[in-house]
């Protein structure tokens, strides 16, 4: 248990991930390059970024899990790897 890294308002804890074992993330990059950092276990990268590259990407993925971005946000720094990693073993579905 850690402080929660964003004060809103009240002290609160959240459970935090140790930085070691990491599952299997793919980081597919819709539209673009794919500037996502941390230990993911592949990297797919499409040209469309919309269903059709979705689909592209997602029928080359042979991970468990994926992290999805896009060429229009900014690129996901080595936290987003751990944050989805800590919320794919919380919760045994999830889509954000």
């Amino acid at each position: 248990m850690e402080d929660f890294p964003i004060f809103r308002g009240a002290p609160e804890w959240h459970i935090a991930r140790r930085r070691a074992d990491a599952p299997g993330i793919a980081a597919i990059g819709l539209g673009g390059p794919n500037r996502a950092e941390g230990p993911y276990c592949e990297r797919i990268e499409t040209a469309q970024a919309d269903r059709a590259g979705l689909a592209e990407a997602l029928a080359r993925l042979t991970a468990d899990y994926a992290l999805i971005a896009s060429d229009r946000v900014a690129p996901l720094d080595e936290e987003a790897f751990w944050e989805a990693a800590r919320m794919f073993e919380l919760h045994l579905s999830i889509g954000v």
